[in-house]
């Protein structure tokens, strides 16, 4: 039988049961890809034993809260609790204040989007319909910046020849953005009626 994590709709049907909750839960802390993938990212980037645990806590969660709005989609389980991850530990990541060293943070892949919130599904379509806008390289300066990463680090972490460089690329990058939220004002409309 098809594990229960690529069911997709039995995924967020067990989440809103109850009685099923709990197998969901048994199936996300025993699935392989998913825990290798979190011990691996946090350990990169600077984490301890007690941040994997609490990341993949979190991600559980924020998983299962989502899955309780009667209009929540999902296509791939796996790839929304990575991304849930990556957004809880750079949320822990900035209340240590650790930026000194980022060469280890993963490239987000296509369907491992870094955002500026998860807070719920529609937030985040709207997010990468604008960040997808500015383009990708603004758009790793501007997510970067998002989670208060310093300028100096942005600049190492994108080979920018200077801290100074990566400061005028971030400026013109959010001049554009805001460039393109005037020229797309239904984007904003659409990200303010999920507040």
């Amino acid at each position: 039988m098809t594990p229960l994590l690529d069911r997709p709709k039995d995924c967020i049907s067990y989440a809103r049961n109850q009685q099923n909750r709990d197998q969901l839960i048994r199936a996300i802390l025993k699935d392989e890809h998913f825990n290798h993938w979190v011990r691996g990212f946090v350990m990169r980037n600077g984490g301890q034993e007690s941040d994997i645990v609490t990341v993949t806590n979190d991600s559980i969660m924020n998983f299962l809260k989502i899955c309780l709005k009667p209009d929540f989609e999902v296509n791939n389980v796996r790839a929304y609790l990575i991304g849930s991850a990556k957004f809880i530990w750079y949320q822990i990541f900035k209340k240590q204040r650790v930026y000194g060293d980022l060469e280890n943070v993963a490239e987000p892949s296509e369907e491992e989007q870094i955002t500026v919130d998860l807070i719920s599904q529609e937030k985040t379509k709207v997010i990468n319909k604008l960040l997808e806008l500015v383009g990708e390289d603004c758009k790793k300066i501007l997510t970067l910046w998002s989670y208060n990463f310093k300028m100096k680090a942005i600049a190492k972490e994108l080979e920018f020849g200077s801290e100074g460089y990566a400061k005028k690329k971030k400026h013109l990058c959010l001049k554009k953005l805001i460039s393109i939220v005037n020229d797309h004002p239904h984007l904003i409309k659409e990200l303010r009626s999920y507040e």
